[in-house]
């Protein structure tokens, strides 16, 4: 068997992360010094008001112990062992779970037992690999063949998002100084995209119809599943962009989902970002 770990900020729900056989470690957010935890997706409603303008807020990564403990766990059931992480480019938690890794590949019979893999994405990127890591393995795939279906797909997602304020973004120290000079004002939407584990500025849209339009730019039209994810509370933008895709690509199957506290302190309030994958 196989035991797949990923981390929170995939957005799994509890009944989703149960129906896929897979771990889900936390990650944790504290506002003015108050430490949060998050796990599943449907378990963090509310979050919003706490994270106002004035608040001291950060975010920590999935640490080693959680990491150690859900490999141990799955070795002592016999599993072979696959964590997907957020981009390394992003977060610590990609070396948390190499440190996890490294305590326990010291015996002859945990040997090739473990494999984590940087997934260069957020959010739904990591449910998508992990969705792929179960479909191989129930295929009767072992542990390399589905480690190598996962980074062969890897190279296939795309990500798109775009940020109403840019404050937080700016705040969480994860664009470059050539970046930081992008600005959002009244009505303008910076829209960036995630490749290869880095953020990279695409375009600046007017209003939600061309935030809309930027972010459906280059979708296939043939694209099976498309993911949106909204950071706080539903806004305008959301429903724009839902409207503009069940208008254009109707075919398409849509989830929509809450991008949770930890994503949100890094990307801001109002933000709305998309993922699908080329060639599904």
């Amino acid at each position: 068997m196989l035991a797949i770990v990923i981390d929170s900020t995939s957005g799994l729900t509890r009944s989703e992360a149960k129906e896929l056989g897979v771990t889900v470690v936390p990650t944790y957010y504290s506002v003015d010094g108050h430490a949060n935890e998050e796990r599943f997706a449907d378990e963090c409603a509310g979050y919003e008001p706490q994270l106002g303008s004035d608040a001291m807020l950060h975010t920590e990564p999935a640490f080693p112990d959680a990491y150690l403990d859900a490999f141990s766990e799955a070795l002592v059931k016999g599993d072979d062992v696959l964590c997907i992480t957020l981009s390394s480019r992003l977060s610590a938690g990609h070396r948390s779970a190499e440190v996890a890794r490294s305590m326990l590949l010291g015996t002859a019979e945990n040997a090739g037992r473990i494999e984590v893999v940087d997934s260069h994405m957020a959010g739904a990127g990591l449910e998508i690999l992990a969705r792929r890591a179960r479909e191989a393995a129930d295929e009767g795939r072992g542990l390399a063949e589905v480690v190598a279906a996962v980074k062969e797909l890897r190279g296939h997602v795309y990500s798109r998002f775009a940020v109403a304020d840019m404050h937080m973004l700016r705040r969480s120290g994860r664009l470059s100084n050539t970046r930081r000079s992008v600005s959002s004002t009244l009505d303008r939407f910076p829209v960036f995209g995630l490749r290869h584990g880095t953020i990279e500025v695409e375009t600046i849209a007017r209003g939600t119809a061309g935030m809309t339009k930027a972010m459906l730019a280059g979708v296939p039209e043939d694209v099976g599943r498309l993911y949106v994810a909204h950071y706080g509370e539903p806004t305008k933008a959301l429903y724009r962009l839902v409207s503009a895709i069940k208008r254009q690509l109707p075919a398409a199957e849509l989830v929509v989902k809450d991008a949770g506290p930890v994503l949100t302190v890094n990307v801001g309030i109002g933000s709305v970002s998309l993922v699908w994958v080329d060639g599904e």
